[in-house]
């Protein structure tokens, strides 16, 4: 994630950290195995995804016109 460069953001840091601890430490096979484990793992990134929907902005699209008028 910092890698990408982004720019900062609290709240985006925050989330970023949220779903670094939700799987840390969790192996693929545990994943695998474990029901209950990949429910737990679903909801918890499945609440942080919507969080990070809310922190999006629609920013409007750019009126192009290659009319000569």
């Amino acid at each position: 994630f910092k890698s990408l460069s982004i720019g900062s953001n609290g709240d985006l840091d925050q989330l970023v950290s949220e779903a670094k601890d939700a799987v840390q430490g969790i192996s693929p096979d545990w994943l695998k195995q474990s029901e209950p484990l990949r429910d737990s793992i679903r909801d918890k990134l499945g609440t942080i995804g919507e969080q990070l929907d809310e922190l999006m902005v629609a920013r409007p699209k750019r009126a192009i016109s290659f009319d000569d008028e």
